[in-house]
């Protein structure tokens, strides 16, 4: 089985980490953050040329791509997963994605996933927010999303910092934007 076909079935993640001889356990010493972030397949190819088509025969424009990155081992970053999409928004393909990370749970202990800032997140970052937003002062409220972290059972969703500050120079750019 080739590489490709490992990475579109998030089920096989066991089979492709064992092909390439990555040691991996369900434990608490091998945790794990995923990160999501759409890629646009123009950025490889000429305007002019069409892109691959999936199976109902729309053009594949964009790829979501999962990054595996371990948190408590030496090992290096691996791209576990990736959904092909015709536009680069998670909303209309949210399901699928919660489907692939429920399917990568049942194989690697993940604790945190890293996205871009996408509204289609917002459901998941938001249980996050309220939850260490009960906190009544910026020190409890910190220690609520620490405690939250340390918790063996939990996913965080958070946004990372590079996405979210690049929206904030675009928005500056461009005060049209909201």
């Amino acid at each position: 089985m080739n590489m490709k076909q490992f990475v579109k079935h998030a089920e096989l993640i066991p089979r492709m980490l064992e092909s390439m001889n990555y040691h991996v356990e369900n434990t608490p010493e091998y945790e794990w953050a995923i990160a999501i972030d759409a890629v646009a397949l123009s950025t490889w190819s000429s305007k002019d040329q069409k892109g691959p088509v999936d199976e109902n025969g729309e053009e594949i424009k964009y790829l979501f791509i999962f990054l595996g990155m371990p948190l408590n081992f030496d090992a290096p970053n691996v791209i576990l997963h990736v959904i092909e999409h015709a536009n680069g928004f998670a909303r209309g393909i949210i399901h699928e994605i919660d489907a692939a990370i429920e399917e990568i749970r049942k194989h690697l202990r993940v604790r945190v996933i890293i996205t871009d800032g996408d509204p289609g997140y917002d459901k998941h970052q938001d249980e996050f927010i309220n939850e260490i937003l009960q906190g009544n002062d910026p020190e409890e409220i910190f220690k609520r999303a620490t405690a939250i972290l340390k918790k063996g059972d939990q996913v965080v969703w958070i946004n990372d910092l590079i996405h979210m500050s690049k929206l904030e120079r675009t928005r500056l750019l461009d005060a049209t934007l909201k």
